[in-house]
Formats: C-alpha cells, sequence, structure tokens
C-alpha cells in the first residue's frame, strides 16, 4: 500500500498518511508563491484535522498516488434537500 510521509506543523509528528485520506484544496491561497496547495490530513498525533502548504513537486506525486482534490465550486442542492 502506499503511505505519504506527512510532518504535523502542529505536533511535529510525522505520519504515514495513505492518499485517499489527504485532502488537497488548490484554491487555497498564501503569500508563497511555491506554494502550490495547502493539504489536510488528521494528524495521529494530536488527532486534530491539520493543513500543511504543498510545492508544485510533492503536489503532482500526492495526486498521481490518489490523493483526494477538493472541488470549490458550488454545488446546487436539490429542493428540500438544505438543512432542517
Amino acid at each position: 500500500m502506499t503511505v505519504i510521509a506527512m510532518r504535523c506543523p502542529a505536533c511535529r509528528t510525522t505520519d504515514a498518511v495513505p492518499p485517499s485520506a489527504l485532502l488537497v484544496d488548490v484554491n487555497t491561497v498564501t503569500d508563497d508563491a511555491s506554494c502550490a496547495a495547502a493539504v489536510a490530513w488528521i494528524c495521529a498525533g494530536c488527532h486534530e484535522l491539520v493543513c500543511a502548504p504543498v510545492e508544485w513537486a510533492p503536489l503532482l506525486a500526492m495526486i498521481g498516488a490518489g490523493a483526494v482534490l477538493l472541488d470549490s465550486a458550488e454545488v446546487d442542492e436539490p429542493s428540500g434537500a438544505g438543512p432542517a
């Protein structure tokens, strides 16, 4: 099974995360020009959803391995499917 080593920015734990457990948001705006996207996962050390910036080369490897790309486009909900 393929895993990707991700270092938690909060607790500094390095997790072996399966690509399908990584959430990639390419629409995240950062001040760093080398940052291509933000990657989120649940840290096994602090048990929190954490997010870290990622550069282009690692991003392409993550997507190639099967990381999930988040779609920020608005989704039209069918009538009656909204919050109660």
